[in-house]
């Protein structure tokens, strides 16, 4: 994409927060990212190290890992993070602003030494906040030599972070959704109630033929008690034989 203009948006709690890779491809084009915020990002942008011509000013970059990577080696260049005369917010910056106009007064330079070495290796991001890296870091700073050449130079950094003006979508129409599960729940309703109703009007056919049932084993009783075998003489007919 060429003639980029990226305002006001967030990148947040992302692997990477934005990540330029050959952008933008003619030469003739400039890309300005304004207003935007990086934060809590492994890393916050990412670039490979040939990407030329994009600019960067008025962005807050906030607690990442690594406020600006590079993927792969190479010379970083031709990328500019004042612009117009105004740069970003860093919130690892160590500057001061004695004159009380907002703008450190010394650069801000990204030049982690072990930053350095993860770009050329990220497996040795394993042994981030290990103390491998702080051994690696206090030994740029008591040796200058083998300290790196910044990869990230702001002339003009912000001493206070900027808030992406991001305007919040308006919800969705939630009439539709409430009609169809009124809808549904009604439908459900009625199965619920017409299977209760033919569930209980059977249950009380059931239990009408079991008590007619009861009813008619108890009268076969009575009858058989009450009942005089066939054939079987009565104690009159066998006195009568007797006679």
């Amino acid at each position: 994409m060429d003639g980029l203009i990226a305002e006001n948006n967030l990148f947040v709690g992302n692997r990477v927060g934005l990540q330029i890779d050959n952008s933008p491809s003619r030469v003739d084009v400039q890309h300005v990212y304004r207003g935007n915020v990086f934060a809590y990002n492994d890393v916050g942008v990412a670039f490979t190290p040939s990407v030329e011509r994009n600019n960067f000013t008025g962005n807050t970059f906030l607690d990442n890992l690594e406020q600006v990577g590079l993927l792969g080696g190479g010379d970083f260049k031709g990328n500019d993070f004042t612009y117009e005369g105004r740069g970003n917010y860093w919130s690892d910056y160590r500057g001061f602003d004695l004159d009380g106009d907002g703008v450190g007064d010394v650069p801000y330079h990204a030049q982690s030494l072990f930053e350095n070495l993860m770009d050329r290796e990220p497996r040795l991001r394993l042994f981030l906040f290990s103390p491998a890296q702080q051994a690696v870091e206090m030994a740029a700073r008591a040796m200058p030599i083998v300290r790196p050449k910044p990869k990230v130079t702001d002339d003009a950094p912000l001493m206070s972070p900027i808030a992406a003006s991001v305007t919040p979508r308006e919800p969705a129409s939630t009439a539709g959704l409430w009609s169809a599960s009124l809808i549904l729940l009604g439908g459900g309703a009625s199965i619920v109630t017409g299977g209760v109703t033919r569930g209980s009007w059977r249950r009380r056919r059931v239990a009408n033929r079991v008590r007619g049932g009861v009813r008619a084993k108890s009268r076969t009783s009575r009858d058989r008690k009450g009942a005089v075998p066939i054939g079987r003489p009565t104690g009159g007919d066998r006195a009568g034989g007797r006679r």
